[in-house]
């Protein structure tokens, strides 16, 4: 071989070698993976005896890293009672896979209703993190899985609000529910009248909520530009948009800060809610805030324990998350 071209083969390939040690390790490192998603169930007596199939169904999938519920693991009609805490949080023990889980209204805010047991909310609220929060650095089910909670970031109460990573991907909960977000008045069905609401105590834990809500947020979406993460993925109870596609004026605040984060980011965020039931997926922000384009939202179908949703996180595809309802076999 002439010198010359030798010469320009081993700059090439040096040019190579230099262009290898220049790869992101953690691009490189990136798979693809699925996380599974359920929420609003169980709903009854048959649907907690049948839980256990769904419990087993995820835990067997070997591409699904963990599971999320998105809230109300009861019916908003039935007690509200220590026992049946310690019966979902059992199921959610024995998950093969790392369980997180993000309060509905129906476990606690709604627990003022005579059928629900007339409890007051707040210690209801109280109970639910003593259960599922009594180690907030960690997820629910069978693995330990590292996760951030707010309480430990900033000393707020709120130790449900959780974040935590996968390979290009942020995700976290916010602590945000139907029934009007907390705000409705508190035992409005007692038939003995001895109960009072305490409008006080009721608006200004929604308040702390809240403002809770956008200090997490704003955390989630920084932890994602400092890791130039490729997407985000949000988890709340509530389904924040009414019918018609506009904001719940409970949640405009959450939704106003989040169309902002998410035309900065630029970048695929995933909105998944639980609370209507229903299942949706749809680009609320698209006709408000176009530079939101990329959010998308799904509320998953509730009031069922027959399927899971199971989410995708595709590197190599030009939809970086792809949806998919999966059936549980009889």
């Amino acid at each position: 071989m002439p010198i010359f071209a030798r010469a320009a083969t081993t700059f090439l390939i040096c040019l190579g070698l230099l262009s290898l040690a220049s790869v992101d390790p953690a691009a490189a490192r990136q798979r693809n993976y699925a996380f599974a998603v359920v929420g609003d169930a169980p709903y009854s007596a048959t649907q907690l005896a049948e839980f256990p199939k769904l419990r087993r169904e995820i835990s067997r999938r070997k591409r699904v890293e963990f599971a999320v519920h998105v809230g109300d693991i009861k019916s908003g009609s039935s007690p509200c009672a220590d026992v049946y805490f310690g019966q979902i949080k059992a199921e959610f023990d024995q998950f093969r896979k790392p369980v997180l889980f993000t309060p509905g209204d129906n476990e606690w805010a709604d627990c003022h209703r005579f059928t629900a047991g007339g409890y007051d909310p707040h210690e209801r609220l109280a109970k639910l993190r003593e259960v599922f929060f009594a180690n907030p650095s960690q997820s629910l089910g069978q693995n330990p899985y590292p996760v951030q909670n707010q309480a430990a970031v900033f000393g707020r109460a709120q130790v449900e609000n959780q974040l935590w990573t996968q390979p290009g991907v942020v995700f976290s909960t916010v602590h945000l529910i139907g029934s009007r977000n907390g705000t409705a008045a508190w035992y409005a069905d007692d038939p003995t009248g001895t109960k009072v609401d305490d409008p006080a105590r009721r608006n200004q834990e929604v308040a702390d909520r809240n403002s809770a809500a956008l200090e997490w947020l704003d955390h989630t979406f920084a932890t994602a530009a400092a890791q130039d993460a490729r997407g985000v993925v949000v988890f709340q109870h509530a389904n924040s948009f009414n019918l018609l596609g506009a904001p719940r004026v409970e949640h405009q605040a959450f939704v106003d800060r989040l169309a902002q984060l998410a035309s900065d980011f630029n970048r695929p965020v995933l909105l998944i809610e639980g609370d209507t039931h229903s299942y949706l997926i749809d680009r609320p922000l698209l006709d408000t805030t176009p530079r939101a384009r990329k959010l998308r939202r799904i509320v998953v179908a509730g009031t069922r324990v027959d399927e899971f949703l199971r989410v995708t996180v595709n590197f190599s595809r030009k939809n970086l998350f792809t949806v998919k309802r999966i059936p549980v076999p009889d």
